[in-house]
This record gives C-alpha cells, structure tokens and sequence, in this order.
C-alpha cells in the first residue's frame, strides 16, 4: 500500500468515526427532548390523603434525580460536540492533505 492509498484508509476510517460519533450526539439529544419533556409533566400531588409530617428530606422530590440527568447529559452532548469539531478538524486537514483533487473537493460536504 503506498502513501496515498494509506491516507485515503485512514480518511474514510475518520468520516466513519465522524458519522458514529454523529449519530451518538442525535441520539442523546433524543434523550435530552425527551427528559425535558418528563420533567415539564411533572404529575400533581394527591392533597386529599392524610397529612403527614417529617416526610421526605426537602430537595428529594421525584423530578430531581431527572433534572440531575437531564443535567449530565447537557454536559456530555456538549463535551462529544466539542470531539466531534476537533474530529471534523482533523478529517479536513487528513483529506486536504491527499493527492488526489476529488478526496479535496469532497471537503465540501463536510462544512
């Protein structure tokens, strides 16, 4: 295999990371509408039972663990977003690097 051949390889495994790490930030983003989603449903409480003091601690409501998430999960789509820029970087300058001009033009569709 010479150089050129190796380059293009090694291009087409980068677009095929790109595309999966694409498809892991769709996905969690599906995630994320959805909790939003939970989380402005919250149900009612039931005021017609018995009353009861010293129930649970305050700040352990049922939503909260969903907020906790809905959290995290912001961080994690925005840090794989920031993976997949610094990938798609580097995809460009692999592929602007090849020899063969249709490789180059193909950056294009990158952007």
């Amino acid at each position: 295999m010479n150089k050129g051949e190796y380059k293009q390889v090694k291009a087409k495994d980068y677009l095929q990371q790109l595309s999966r790490l694409n498809v892991i930030i769709r996905q969690k983003m599906k995630e994320q509408a959805d909790l939003r989603n939970s989380y402005s449903c919250i149900g009612s409480t039931d005021t017609s039972k018995e009353r009861v003091s010293g129930g649970a601690a305050a700040g352990n409501a049922g939503y909260t663990h969903t907020v906790d998430r809905l959290v995290d999960l912001e961080k994690e789509i925005n840090r794989e977003i920031d993976e997949y820029a610094d990938l798609k970087h580097k995809i460009i300058n692999q592929i602007q690097g090849l020899q063969d001009v249709q490789y180059v033009k193909k950056v294009k569709s990158l952007n």
